[in-house]
């Protein structure tokens, strides 16, 4: 079978929002379907950009052509009804990501949380959180609280997580937070600061790629007079991540793509600028289609390989692995991502707390804290203090103990009195 491989795009313009960007995908893909593609040709489309999830879906269904996208996606591509020849191989799915976070709140019997969210920088951020609420909703037992935040505002870079956190203080003690890992930081310094790292909180973080600059460094240590106060701090604090987001193969097919593109096209660049999930989900989205159609040369069963529908099914439940990794796609089309969640030791290092396999619906332990944030405070922490989240449960109890020893005594002194009166 030949394979011809067209690089269809688009000129970024400067200021180009995502919606703008998201319309190119459908411009350039249809201007190829009308004026460029013959019929006789198989037409799959690999689409490693921003697309938009209305009409891309819409056009690929009535064209009945495989599509395969390499960006973030909703929960709209499980509807195969509707999206009958879509694939996503995206390296992190933003709904597997919210589920972890239902799937924690669970296991950990947290049912009121806070949630501090940044939407817009980055903008993955603001996806999960967003599905993460939706899931929520879903939930009368869970209670939980919403603070959007604009982390470019200098009163939040200044101090203005301080009067965040006594609204925290007063309904919860699990804080979710989704945003830029420098205001994160500043979140956690001044935790500890107002003393809110004691054992009885706990804080969670979203980190999807590790040590980039469009995401911040998740590290305690940025060399600094706080690293001192985050050194402690970062002890009640649990980050959410892909699992791969250090596989030395991960690290290997980067510095492939760094080597190949300064001498294919005189370009260089640093890692640290690599976006790299988007880099590895564009490769595995061609390989894995050559693979999968190579391998569907052999089935007994003839195969229509101008039906778009047929080409997707060779995806669905399949897995797919080579020298960098491995791709499982499962029933709805989506790539199923390995998560890990860490934690810091009292020695600042990050170690896994609990994994979650992509072929698997339930959480591992990888270990089991016999105390939390360097407190006498096992882990988990209750979702509520025993005295209550403002200490009044313990005060209306003291007060309550205090009554009934003063009327106890009242009776007693009014008998004892009686009594002698009557002896007298």
């Amino acid at each position: 079978m030949h394979f011809t491989l067209n690089i269809l795009y688009a000129p970024v313009r400067p200021g180009q929002t995502p919606p703008e960007l998201a319309d190119n995908a459908v411009q350039l893909a249809t201007e190829w379907h009308y004026t460029k593609r013959r019929d006789s040709e198989t037409t799959i489309y690999l689409i490693s950009g921003g697309v938009d999830a209305t009409e891309i879906p819409q056009y690929m269904r009535e064209w009945n052509t495989l599509w395969i996208s390499s960006l973030a996606v909703g929960s709209q591509i499980s509807d195969r009804v509707r999206n009958p020849t879509w694939i996503a191989v995206n390296d992190f799915s933003t709904a597997q990501c919210a589920q972890l976070y239902i799937d924690i709140m669970h296991k950990f019997r947290w049912t009121t949380v806070y949630l501090i969210v940044d939407p817009k920088e980055p903008s993955v951020f603001g996806v999960v959180a967003g599905l993460l609420l939706k899931e929520l909703a879903r939930y009368s037992r869970i209670q939980y609280f919403v603070q959007r935040i604009t982390t470019k505002s200098p009163s939040v870079a200044y101090g203005g997580f301080e009067s965040i956190l006594r609204d925290v203080a007063a309904v919860s003690r699990v804080v979710l937070f989704f945003g830029h890992a420098v205001f994160l930081r500043e979140l956690m310094v001044t935790a500890e600061r107002v003393g809110m790292t004691n054992g009885e909180y706990v804080y969670m973080a979203l980190e999807t790629m590790h040590n980039k600059p469009i995401l911040g460094d998740f590290n305690w240590q940025y060399n600094d007079d706080n690293d001192q106060v985050a050194f402690r701090a970062y002890q009640s604090l649990l980050l959410v991540q892909p699992k791969n987001i250090d596989a030395p193969s991960n690290v290997q097919m980067g510095m492939e793509f760094i080597r190949r593109s300064a001498r294919d096209y005189n370009l260089t660049y640093n890692i640290a600028d690599q976006n790299f999930p988007n880099l590895i989900s564009g490769y595995w989205s061609v390989v894995a289609t050559a693979a999968l159609i190579n391998e569907s040369l052999s089935q007994v069963d003839a195969m229509d390989y101008q039906d778009g529908r047929d080409l997707a099914r060779l995806f669905l439940n399949h897995t797919y692995t080579d020298e960098y990794g491995s791709l499982y796609v499962d029933s709805t089309g989506q790539r199923r991502t390995d998560f890990v969640v860490t934690y810091f030791t009292p020695l600042g290092i990050r170690t896994p707390l609990l994994t979650k396999t992509g072929m698997e619906d339930n959480l591992n332990d990888v270990v089991h804290l016999a105390e939390w944030a360097s407190s006498s405070q096992a882990f988990p922490p209750p979702n509520e203090p025993l005295c209550g989240y403002l200490k009044t449960k313990c005060l209306k109890k003291s007060i309550n103990v205090w009554i009934i020893i003063i009327t106890v005594m009242g009776i007693i002194a009014a008998t004892g009195g009686f009594g002698a009166f009557c002896w007298r």
